[in-house]
Order: C-alpha cells, then structure tokens, then sequence
C-alpha cells in the first residue's frame, strides 16, 4: 500500500477587524495593526533598491521616526499609512453602518464592518506603497535590532545570572518589544487599483507633500508636457542618454548620464544633468521665461514640437562646444571633468542658454490647420545661425580661471572669467550665474542682445541694452 501523500499545512492567515467603505468603483479598507506586525507583513523596503512607482528611502529619516517611537511612550502621532493592491483582498463583512446623511442628499454611503483577513506569507506581495514607506522601514530596522538584542542579551544573562545591568537591560527590551506588540499604526488599504493609476495618485500626492523632491515628482510624472518631453530627450539625446561606470570602493557602479531622482547633480558624480535640469530646458524651450505651460496649452503636438526643437538645441550645443562633443564620445570626460572646467557645465547657464534659443531660434507655426496647435515651434534658420554664432563667440570666455579668493585675498578660487562678473551676474566666488528672476532673466536679455549684434560683452550691463525685454521668469 502506498503511502498517503501529506496533508500540506493550512495558510496562516491573521484576521483585522476592518472597516470597508465603498470609493467610487473601488473600496477603502481602514484598520489598525500592531507595529510588530507592520514590521513582519506590510510591502518591505530595500532603500538601494527603489521601487519604480514610488520615491526613493531615506534611511535616516525611517530610523528617526522609529527613535521617535521609542523615546516617546504614549505620547507620540503619526497620520497612518496608505497602501493599494491591484487585486480584491479577503474581506468578509459581518454588518452595516450607514454614514450620517448629509441633510441636502439624497442617499449615503454604508461603512462595512467586517473581517478583513492577511496571508503572513504573501500581504507583503500583493501590496503597493502609497505613503508611508519611511515610517515602514524605521519600525522594521527598530523591531529587527529589538529582537536581535533580545537574543544576545539572553545569551549573555544565561552565561552571567548574577549580572544586575544585564538583568535591566533585558527587562528594557522587553518593554519596548512589549510595546511594538500592542500599540498600532492606522493603515489605509485601496483595492483594486492598476499600476497606471497607482503611479498617477503617487504623482498627485506628491504635488502636495513638500517633503518629496521636486525630482520625484517629475520622474513619476507621465501627464505635464514639459516633464514628458524630458524624458523622452534624455531617452534619445547622445549627449544625455546612457551611463557611466565608475569603480567605487573597488566595485564598478553605473551611474546614468541625467539622475531622476535628485534635483543637484553630487560633486564627485560622473552624471551631467538631472532631470529637473532638463525639464528647464523644456520648458524654457517651448514657453520661454515670459509665459508658463498651462493645462489648455497643453496637447500632444505641442509636446512634440518642444521634443523636436529641445533636440535640436541640444545638437547645437554639441556643435558649437568641443566640451559637449567630448561627453558624447567614449574619452573619460564626464560630467564631473564639465563642472570643474567650464560655466557651460551650469545648469543654470544651460537653462538660460534654452531662454535665448526660445526668444532667437524659433517661431511659432504658421499653420491654419484648425487640427494643430498654433502655439507649435519651428526652427528660424537665421535665428538658429545667430544662435551657434553666439556659443562660438562665447567659448573663450566660458572656461574657469583662477580668481582672488575675495574671503582671503592671499588665495585664489576657481571662477568665471572677469568679463562675467563685469556683468554684475555672478556673486564674486561663485561659478553660476545667479539664479534669482532677476538675474536669469537679465543674463538672457544679454545674451539675445549680443547674438543679435554679433559682439559678447556689448553691452556690458543689463541697464545698458538699448530696449531691454519685459519677459518675467
């Protein structure tokens, strides 16, 4: 007789108490859940490794939320934590409550008081963050130490009963891993919810958290015209597609051309750009400082159009600096050689530079096509040959030189060249222009103005253009 196969063990399951509230075609899930249990069963977080539908981890900023746990027994807050899955999850109703009516409305929605039951070993699977992940990932590192500390010191009272402090010390951690088995964090749970708009409600949440980077925002942003037609010339560009290797501690690392998720390149970064960089070149490209990208401006062939011309700017950078030639082929010259040399490495600068192009390289369609968009761009040949005159006329001027430190004149620092800081643009030991409105736009009104006449520094000054431009930033 054979052996009867064995009977596989039943899932663990943990049952919530739950509340179910009905959201459009989806349901809300609303339940509390013990931190010990966040820690073990909610989505886990790796920071080198972020998920691409959310925001990178700071690991500091989890770590202080969880000593801030701790160090504030009965006494500490947080706003909850929002999570979607893209499939129904088990939740087993057990009776209605409706919502109080409000006195103009016809009809009011029902809270479902009901069961809500986890799977230990797959909830973390089928869950997408949407807002929390720090706090996530500062209770799990803190429980992990908690329960590893609790070991070790185990380990050491066993070997020394007698010792008082080692006595003290167990108890204390106890005490702690007492707490993280009974006080709760509120999760939010909404279900079902597609990649797509999953990725959307991240993006719309992060236009109004100021905790999350500009960069993160704009790399989740598939929907702003400006944003979109970045990617794609990222994407495409020689000079700003691709990556780098570079050796770190003796492992090679590969480090993109343009970061997405940080809004300054680091110093000691092979990258270029940023994508924010890039976004201000699009968007200085189709709209100029002088006006704003607006939601009815906003359509698919327009941001074609500033795909195209961004394009072509970026070619006639390519052209015009042997330094942009040289990030383009395989030599060693990264971004990081760029920014020590020359002011064409600014973002600042190259983002102006994208204001001049705007104002003397392009026009707007002259098309009676009621089909297309009339604000749509196209090159000016003649503006577009003044325009690459201008980088010509510049390049002896843009390489750094040596200034006196104005803190200690004794020393010298690296700077723009004197006919810059003539221009009363640029701070004394800085090597970008200044960044204010005023400023930038100042720095384009030169710059049209002297690819117009064909001579850089004539005029000098702002203040000393014969008819300067009203264009705000």
């Amino acid at each position: 007789m054979l052996n009867a196969e064995p009977t596989p063990d039943p899932v663990a399951f943990i049952k919530v108490p739950a509340n179910l509230i009905p959201m459009g075609s989806r349901q809300k899930i609303k339940f509390a859940l013990q931190l010990a249990w966040v820690a073990d069963l909610l989505p886990e977080i790796d920071p080198k490794v972020p998920h691409a539908s959310n925001r990178v981890v700071e690991p500091k900023h989890g770590l202080e939320f969880a000593e801030y746990v701790v160090e504030n027994k009965d006494n500490w807050i947080e706003p909850g934590v929002l999570l979607v899955s893209q499939r129904s999850l088990d939740f087993r109703p057990l009776y209605k409550q409706p919502l109080p009516k409000y006195y103009k409305a016809k009809d009011t929605p029902c809270s479902i008081v009901g069961d809500l039951y986890l799977d230990i070993n797959q909830t973390m699977y089928v869950l997408l963050w949407m807002e929390g992940q720090h706090r996530k990932f500062g209770i799990s590192e803190k429980f992990k130490q908690l329960n590893k500390e609790a070991i070790e010191l185990e380990t050491s009272l066993a070997a020394n009963p007698d010792d008082e402090s080692l006595k003290i010390k167990v108890d204390n951690n106890q005490l702690l891993r007492d707490r993280f088995y009974v006080e709760t964090i509120d999760v939010t749970i909404i279900t079902p919810v597609d990649p797509l708009t999953q990725q959307k409600w991240f993006v719309t949440i992060a236009k109004e958290s100021k905790g999350i980077i500009r960069a993160e925002k704009e790399r989740m942003d598939e929907e702003s015209i400006t944003v979109v037609a970045a990617k794609h010339v990222i994407d495409i560009h020689p000079v700003l597609a691709g990556s780098y290797t570079q050796i770190i501690k003796g492992e090679s690392e590969t480090i993109s051309k343009v970061l997405n998720r940080v809004n300054r390149v680091p110093k000691s970064s092979p990258a270029i750009f940023t994508l924010p960089n890039i976004t201000d070149v699009t968007k200085n490209i189709g709209f100029s400082w002088a006006k704003r990208a607006t939601i009815k401006k906003e359509s698919l062939q327009l941001q074609e159009s500033i795909e195209k011309m961004t394009i072509n700017f970026f070619d006639d950078l390519v052209e015009g600096i042997d330094d942009y030639k040289n990030l383009t082929a395989d030599t060693g010259f990264t971004g990081k050689e760029l920014r020590k040399k020359t002011l064409f490495s600014s973002a600042t600068f190259i983002r102006v530079l994208a204001d001049v192009y705007h104002r003397i390289a392009l026009s707007k369609s002259e098309s009676t096509s009621t089909s297309l968009d009339k604000d749509l761009l196209e090159i000016d040949l003649a503006g577009r040959k003044l325009f690459k005159k201008l980088l010509v006329n510049l390049t002896p001027y843009m390489d750094y030189v040596d200034r006196p430190d104005p803190d200690e004149p004794t020393k010298t620092i690296r700077g723009v060249h004197d006919k810059w800081m003539a221009t009363g643009l640029f701070r004394e030991s800085a090597k970008v222009p200044d960044s204010d409105t005023q400023g930038l736009g100042g720095l384009s009104d030169l710059l049209v103005e002297w690819a117009n006449n064909g001579k850089v520094f004539d005029p000098q000054t702002v203040d000393q253009i014969p008819s300067k431009s009203k264009g705000l930033i």
